[in-house]
């Protein structure tokens, strides 16, 4: 299993950048960003298991898994860590009821990175994916809301950038997970010389 080691967190950061400074005090990004607090969570809670199966390991050596089991566990546990919350591809027909198949946030921003990037002019900074909370209807694609904050390069229109970001972030989302975005809402936070 093959493990993006370039998948970002909604804050733009990379997650393997936060997975190498786990075990120290969070940074002043850290600790007012609740994408990486939500991941340093994730990377606790890791932590924890890790260390739990170690003590086992050293009372009951006969039951060490091997070398191989222990990476591809690994690997499964990074990509756990990487997902985010849940996001249903269907509207459930009944409001408590679980969804039949998801996407994760982490899915989601990939799509976001990816349309961004592709932009001249534009270098996104952090995002944010969420169920719009009122457009949800029974048996439909689900709708989210995404919340974008970027810099812009000092020669483009922002208005007409801002609408290409919202035309094409609408249709790479549903076309690549199916999902509907009736909200797409962009913040430009600085300027930057080309």
């Amino acid at each position: 299993m093959a493990v993006n080691d370039q998948s970002r967190l909604g804050c733009g950061r990379l997650i393997d950048e936060l997975w190498d400074t786990a075990d120290q005090p969070p940074n002043e990004h850290e600790l007012g960003c609740p994408f990486c607090q939500q991941a340093r969570t994730n990377l606790q809670a890791l932590s924890d298991a890790t260390d739990a199966l170690t003590a086992h390991e050293d009372e009951s050596p006969d039951f060490t898994p091997s070398m191989r089991v222990k990476d591809l566990v690994m690997q499964l546990v990074h990509v756990e860590v990487r997902r985010g919350q849940a996001i249903p591809l269907l509207t459930p027909e009944l409001v408590d009821a679980a969804p039949e198949l998801s996407i994760s946030e982490q899915a989601v921003l990939d799509v976001v990175w990816r349309t961004a990037d592709a932009i001249p002019g534009l270098v996104a900074r952090h995002c944010a994916v969420r169920l719009h909370p009122v457009d949800q209807q029974p048996g439909l694609p689900a709708v989210v809301h995404i919340d974008l904050h970027i810099a812009v390069a000092s020669y483009v229109s922002i208005p007409q950038l801002t609408d290409v970001v919202r035309a094409q972030l609408s249709e790479r989302i549903a076309a690549e997970t199916g999902l509907s975005t009736r909200r797409v809402s962009i913040t430009v936070e600085d300027l930057f010389d080309a």
